[in-house]
């Protein structure tokens, strides 16, 4: 069987490129970002092959995740300033984590201390005591509480969002969270 040579693409009503003759297939377009060199791309109306389409709408997806995390901690950190329903750094984060207020951890991958964990209740305490400031058990030393308090968030059924490259988290105490009331 010979190869079959498609005629011109025409747009459809929602502006989908289709080729005349076969029905129901699409073209894939895509304006690339500059810089991007290969085959024609970064031309306007360039065709692409599907697995460059996924790639960049993958990359375009990421961008749009890091923009909503990175406008959602600019919120936190205006509501925690105000006074509002919203932790700040280590201490606060773990109290409101204690108290059962959190609703959703934002935390920095890379973040990282050592603390204290109380034998009996489980609270994290990140201050040289020796029994809980809590229920006055026993405190266990732990080499990192933040992960702790990361894994107890997800048991709990907390969001836990590890935001990638956010300096701005960094310049807050490398976590914080978003509380119920």
């Amino acid at each position: 069987m010979g190869r079959r040579v498609l005629e011109p693409a025409a747009r459809d009503a929602r502006g989908a490129r289709r080729h005349r003759g076969e029905p129901g297939a699409v073209s894939l377009s895509i304006a690339s970002r500059a810089g991007r060199q290969g085959r024609g791309a970064g031309q306007p109306g360039h065709e692409c092959l599907p697995t460059e389409a996924w790639e960049r709408a993958f990359e375009v997806a990421q961008e749009a995740q890091r923009r909503a995390e990175d406008e959602q901690l600019e919120q936190v950190i205006t509501v925690a300033h105000k006074g509002g329903a919203a932790a700040l750094g280590l201490a606060d984060t773990l109290a409101a984590l204690q108290q059962g207020r959190a609703y959703q951890l934002l935390v920095a991958p890379e973040f990282h201390t050592p603390g204290r964990q109380c034998a009996n209740c489980g609270a994290f305490v990140l201050d040289d005591l020796t029994s809980c400031p809590y229920c006055n058990g026993k405190l266990v030393v732990s080499t990192d509480v933040v992960n702790l308090a990361v894994h107890r968030a997800i048991d709990a059924g907390l969001k836990v969002s590890a935001l990638d490259r956010s300096p701005r988290l960094g310049e807050v105490g490398g976590i914080a969270a978003v509380l119920r009331y």
